[in-house]
């Protein structure tokens, strides 16, 4: 559409999937609305060796050599970058909370280098801390691995494909450099079709209006900005300049249940989806009709 049609589809703002559903947090209720993605930067590793017999053993054994690198590639392993983002939904998270979590949440953006410390000690639930940790920062995660084709020869090169996430603000070029700097060159990287990280603003008309309308329906709740760590279509829409906000809402369903996504038992209440059509309704309304409370 955005290539043969853009005239269907161009607008000033919309509205996506990726963000919206309510969540709690020590009897806090959130609703996160997406301002910003990730973009993709996936790449293939590959390294040579020595090939051989597997009965005669040898310190240039291409897999243990890779399987060092691979090591490497933790959830920490790049460092600590702040976005726009991040910072509001930090901030956001704090404003609702007890003094001493709040004090806690602020720790996190007190400075880039300690950052994951404090973000270890948030009293959070783990999940969420590990979505934290990648919201970050630029991740990296080996998802396939291929070597070798006989039990009995060592092969002479092995490769993994790294499903990589960058930030906004970041390009593929950037990340790769970043990611040399900790993989050394022995190792080739392959980029892979990447794609752009996205931030819309956190001060929009349409941001406020989206906060006015979930303040009537619920009105102890507080609406925060978030940065997605996965991608959406968005990234075909703003070619067209297009500010685009992920906000699909939905009530909040109990601990857990946001860890269904895309995993066993993938659900969703019919009262969530009723009342989530009605606020994503009046959001369009009111907008478009420029009414503002």
């Amino acid at each position: 559409m955005v290539a043969h049609r853009p005239d269907l589809i161009r607008a000033e703002y919309a509205l996506n999937e990726g963000s919206g559903s309510g969540q709690e947090i020590n009897g806090r209720r959130y609703y996160p609305v997406q301002t910003a993605e990730k973009g993709t930067v996936r790449f293939r590793l590959r390294i040579h060796g020595r090939p051989g017999h597997g009965s005669v053993p040898h310190v240039e054994n291409t897999l243990l050599t890779f399987a060092a690198a691979l090591t490497k590639l933790t959830s920490d392993l790049l460092p600590v970058h702040f976005t726009a983002s991040l910072r509001g939904y930090i901030t956001g998270l704090a404003g609702a909370q007890p003094p001493r979590v709040a004090q806690a949440l602020h720790a996190v953006l007190a400075e880039e280098a300690t950052a994951d410390a404090a973000v270890d000690r948030l009293p959070l639930e783990k999940a969420l801390k590990e979505r934290i940790h990648a919201m970050l920062r630029n991740t990296v995660t080996p998802t396939m691995l291929k070597a070798g084709s006989q039990i009995n020869v060592i092969p002479s090169e092995a490769e993994a494909f790294i499903d990589g996430r960058h930030l906004p603000g970041w390009t593929p070029a950037l990340f790769l450099d970043e990611l040399r700097s900790v993989l050394g060159s022995r190792v080739e990287i392959t980029l892979l079709d990447p794609s752009p990280p996205l931030e819309a603003d956190l001060q929009s008309p349409l941001f406020d209006c989206i906060k006015d309308v979930l303040k009537e329906h619920d009105p102890e709740a507080r609406t925060v900005p978030f940065l997605q760590t996965g991608g959406t279509d968005a990234k075909h829409v703003t070619k067209l300049f297009t500010k685009v906000y992920g906000f699909v809402p939905g009530l909040y369903a109990g601990e857990g249940e946001g860890r269904r996504v895309h995993s066993h038992d993938e659900r969703v209440s019919l009262r969530s989806l009723q009342w989530g059509v009605w606020v994503l309704s009046e959001v369009v309304q009111r907008f478009a009709s420029g009414q503002r409370v």
